[in-house]
């Protein structure tokens, strides 16, 4: 009841400007007494595992800043199976399965478009690498929800070339499930930040949603500002940038969910090794090729 409420007053609500204005308070500079103050709060309201982070939380200079908190060193082992495809996310699994004429579960009452969240139709597909949902067509697909309570980095999940990153602007809808099974094509129509990868089983690409109060997406290995980037932004990787498997390859300033798509092989399979509320780590095996 209290998520429906929430996604009624949202239909209301201005949430491109409201998500804006949570994301530059969130990164504001305040007092020290009233910082520590914030983040224990959030602390004690998320039950964040404080234990597993790097520094002390006095010394963190935002919301925004521990919220994209970085781990101890080596806390997150990354599984070197050589068919596995490893979470790329801290997550509990939304869904996962196949993709069908071109649909994805976005929940279990509604369906996502594949051509629609890669944004085949918004930006130029004549550049180098064309980034199109045909590819995915009878791949797969997993989407990871990332709760306040979870790491917030993002890492590639198989040694691979990143070869595209992507920006498309959109909606600011909440993500959480109830949001999933009443706004029509959520994952298609809000935010995204997507990196398309070629790894030695084929095409991946990890989508990063935005959602209600994100708004503040960046990778590492390309000059992307989405703050900036009304129009959205296409950024050809030439030559390709290698990435190994567990590589940091973007952070949320606030949480929402990533979406893996898995291109299908010519004389191979997959399979996702998932089950549906699991919850995941960075560098876990979620699925393998054979």
């Amino acid at each position: 009841m209290r998520d429906g409420l929430i996604i009624s007053a949202l239909s209301v609500l201005p949430k491109k400007t409201t998500t804006k204005t949570i994301g530059v308070l969130s990164r504001l500079r305040l007092p020290r007494p009233l910082h520590n103050l914030l983040v224990r709060l959030y602390v004690f309201l998320f039950q964040v595992d404080l234990t597993e982070c790097d520094r002390h939380i006095s010394e963190f200079d935002s919301l925004s800043e521990f919220f994209s908190r970085p781990l101890k060193p080596g806390l997150r082992p990354i599984d070197s199976t050589p068919n596995a495809l490893v979470s790329p996310v801290d997550a509990t699994v939304h869904g996962f399965g196949r993709i069908t004429g071109g649909q994805f579960g976005q929940s279990d009452s509604r369906s996502g478009s594949i051509h629609e969240l890669v944004g085949t139709d918004k930006v130029n597909p004549t550049q180098a690498h064309p980034l199109t949902a045909g590819q995915f067509d009878e791949g797969w697909y997993a989407i990871l929800y990332l709760s306040p309570t979870d790491y917030h980095r993002v890492h590639c999940p198989r040694s691979a070339k990143a070869i595209r990153c992507r920006y498309l602007p959109g909606h600011f809808w909440p993500v959480f499930p109830t949001a999933t099974r009443r706004v029509k094509g959520l994952f298609d129509r809000n935010e995204r930040l997507l990196f398309q990868l070629h790894s030695d089983r084929g095409g991946i690409v990890v989508a990063m949603i935005g959602a209600f109060g994100v708004a503040h997406m960046r990778t590492p290995i390309a000059d992307i500002n989405p703050d900036a980037s009304a129009n959205g932004m296409d950024i050809d990787l030439s030559p390709p940038t290698p990435l190994d498997r567990g590589q940091e390859i973007g952070r949320f300033g606030m949480g929402s969910t990533v979406i893996v798509l898995v291109e299908p092989v010519s004389g191979g399979s997959f399979q996702w090794n998932l089950e549906p509320g699991q919850p995941v780590k960075v560098g876990i095996p979620i699925g393998h090729w054979s």
